[in-house]
């Protein structure tokens, strides 16, 4: 079967994304707004740098869709230093995704990385909620691998979509605690947060499976 997503996978981004912070290491934290610069949504991927795969389908995606079209933000990579490395957290070796100021933030459970020397103490972090604070999205979709599973609590029409189009279960949770995670710091706002957790395959595979579907959620075309 031929790939619809060939020659986008050999292409270039249009232009460069608009910069809302920098890492730990300096370097540019980029989203790709819409025209009218009023996303319906934020989507975003590589919080985890050893996700790499996460940016790889995102960015097919986005790419695919034309300027005009496109109705949400889309941050590529939010743990640029983490993707670098090859590792989980970022630079200073903390998860970003256990050092959001939420409720239940504290130190780190038995096995998992560093949370950070306080809560938001991450410049990734601060400006991932800087740019949520301004940005006021509907929901935000936060792209990770490989639990293949679409995790939100709420059961909101664009979690049951991505389910309906991928075939991916909807759960309520990954089986574990995850304080100080972005989806607690949304829900403690009571924003609509969406984790979508990609299959263990390969880069170029999940640009196939994925970047369709990530592309429709780009476009608005789903609830």
């Amino acid at each position: 079967m031929a790939d619809p997503f060939a020659e986008i996978d050999r292409g270039s981004l249009e232009w460069r994304g608009e910069p809302y912070g920098t890492s730990r290491d300096g370097v540019r934290l980029e989203v790709w707004l819409p025209a009218d610069r009023r996303p319906s949504g934020l989507i975003l991927a590589a919080i985890h740098g050893n996700e790499p795969e996460t940016t790889v389908a995102l960015s097919a995606a986005l790419r695919s869709v034309d300027p005009a079209a496109r109705r949400a933000a889309v941050v590529l990579c939010a743990n640029p230093d983490g993707t670098l490395l090859g590792t989980r957290g970022n630079s200073l070796g903390v998860d970003l995704n256990r050092n959001f100021a939420t409720r239940n933030w504290g130190p780190p459970l038995p096995g998992e990385l560093p949370t950070g020397s306080a809560a938001a103490s991450e410049p990734e972090t601060r400006a991932l909620v800087d740019l949520v604070e301004r940005l006021s999205p509907a929901f935000v979709l936060s792209v990770h691998s490989d639990l293949a599973c679409v995790d939100d609590a709420k059961s909101t029409p664009l979690a049951r979509w991505l389910a309906a189009k991928s075939g991916l279960p909807l759960v309520a949770g990954v089986g574990y605690a995850t304080p100080g995670s972005l989806g607690t710091w949304c829900a403690d706002r009571d924003l609509d947060i969406v984790t979508l957790e990609l299959e263990r395959m390969g880069a170029q595979d999940l640009r196939r499976r994925w970047g369709p579907i990530l592309a429709e959620v780009i476009r608005g075309a789903c609830p």
